[in-house]
């Protein structure tokens, strides 16, 4: 073979193991860049996996925190809740179990209604300084307004009926002498186990029946001094303790419209016979007259019927007085 040949086959090994040698380093560089590429990709999946882990314990540290937050300003909202619904009860501490007996023998009797409670107001009367009248419960149905004098009496109660003409024997027990045309008289038992028997005598200006006409007139003469109108007021003596025996012909004749006597068996009866009865003797307007004089005073108002939504009581009607004269709340 000539030199020239050889030369040029020598120039061509060398060429194949140069191309041979930069094939193979090449390969070995792609191997180690996806072998480092893999191991920085393996680095940053854990890295991320890490941060992930640290950012779901934070989130789940920040949300048990807000949490925590949320349970506790819940239960201060809670706590300012009772203490302004025991602050706005306490006005009418002993008006809240004849506020619900009321609502619900106006919701029993159907009845579209409004129980305002606690309707408290400045009076002045003849030959006496200005002073604070308060009416229980005023009673607005879409025919009547009724002015309601609860009494929490437990025991017997003879209401212008003489102990005597409801059985002779009972003459004996009572003062029955002087009574006047309108009285109550109420029998409890006192002492340790309620082994006596305290007896006591409201009659003429001091009855019942005779202070919830007085109610009437005073608040009569209030809504002609704001304007609002002055339409007939009926009025009820309401007997509301659940443990009462109530002895009563029904009405107290006293004044020129005849007050109502009646308990908690009889109240959504008398309610609605009082309803039915007056038909049209107050409009629409001058009940919005009324309202608005007794929204003014502060007084609960609670609705009936068609009512129930837009007067809806911010004392809870299950509201009621514990045995330590406290006010107590239902747990929801």
């Amino acid at each position: 073979m000539q030199p020239e040949t050889l030369f040029t086959v020598a120039i061509a090994l060398a060429v194949i193991a140069v191309l041979f040698f930069l094939l193979s380093h090449a390969r070995k560089t792609r191997k180690r860049d996806a072998e480092v590429h893999s191991a920085q990709l393996a680095g940053l999946v854990e890295e991320n996996q890490r941060s992930l882990q640290l950012t779901n314990a934070d989130h789940s540290e920040t949300i048990a925190a807000h949490d925590s937050m949320h349970e506790a300003e819940i239960a201060m909202l809670g706590k300012r809740r009772d203490a302004a619904i025991r602050h706005a009860a306490r006005g009418m501490k002993w008006e809240l179990a004849s506020r619900q007996a009321l609502v619900r023998a106006l919701t029993s009797a159907n009845l579209d209604a409004i129980v305002a409670t606690n309707v408290v107001f400045a009076a002045n009367e003849a030959g006496q300084d200005v002073f604070c009248a308060q009416i229980d419960h005023l009673v607005i149905t879409e025919n009547v307004v009724i002015i309601v004098d609860s009494k929490n009496w437990q025991g017997v109660v003879f209401d212008g009926i003489l102990p005597s003409k409801h059985a002779a024997v009972l003459g004996l027990f009572f003062q029955e002498r002087e009574l006047g045309s309108s009285f109550a008289i109420h029998a409890a038992k006192t002492g340790e186990a309620g082994t006596r028997i305290e007896v006591r005598y409201e009659r003429e200006k001091a009855s019942p029946a005779t202070q919830v006409r007085r109610q009437a007139m005073r608040f009569r003469d209030l809504l002609a001094e704001t304007g609002a109108s002055t339409a007939t007021i009926r009025t009820c003596v309401f007997y509301s303790h659940p443990d009462s025996l109530v002895i009563t012909n029904g009405l107290d004749r006293g004044g020129k419209v005849p007050t109502v006597i009646t308990d908690r068996k009889g109240i959504s009866r008398e309610l609605k016979k009082t309803h039915d009865l007056h038909p049209g003797e107050w409009s629409d307007a001058q009940r919005a007259q009324l309202l608005s004089a007794v929204r003014d005073l502060g007084a609960d108002l609670v609705g009936t019927g068609r009512f129930t939504d837009d007067f809806a009581t911010a004392v809870p009607l299950t509201t009621y007085v514990d045995d330590g004269n406290k006010i107590a709340l239902p747990r929801d």
